[in-house]
């Protein structure tokens, strides 16, 4: 039986293109520290196909189990994407998190 990784206080988020699949940065961590944050978010960021998204369809979040979320971030292809912004917004719509204990 292989033992269970650490967990650590705070958030950590893994930018990934594939939400579908484990980001390299997370399965890295695993390896050498053993260790989990308490809340861990996989992060997309994705174009769309208009020019600009409004801030009501600019967010998808999806619990995947107690420690791991999916979000993605959507972004007209005529935007700058600001992800800060993009994270006040996910704070509005419940992700509890701190900016000081996020990796």
């Amino acid at each position: 039986l292989k033992k269970k990784p650490q967990l650590v206080s705070g958030t950590a988020v893994f930018l990934t293109s594939d939400p579908a699949s484990a980001p390299t940065a997370l399965m890295h961590s695993l390896k050498h520290y053993k260790a989990l944050h308490e809340q861990n978010v996989i992060l997309s960021v994705v174009t769309a196909q208009q020019p600009v998204v409004p801030d009501s369809e600019r967010i998808m979040m999806e619990t995947i189990n107690e420690l791991f979320m999916r979000v993605t971030l959507t972004f007209g292809y005529m935007e700058q994407p600001n992800i800060p912004r993009a994270l006040a917004i996910c704070r509005k719509q419940g992700w509890k998190f701190d900016i000081m204990t996020t990796s």
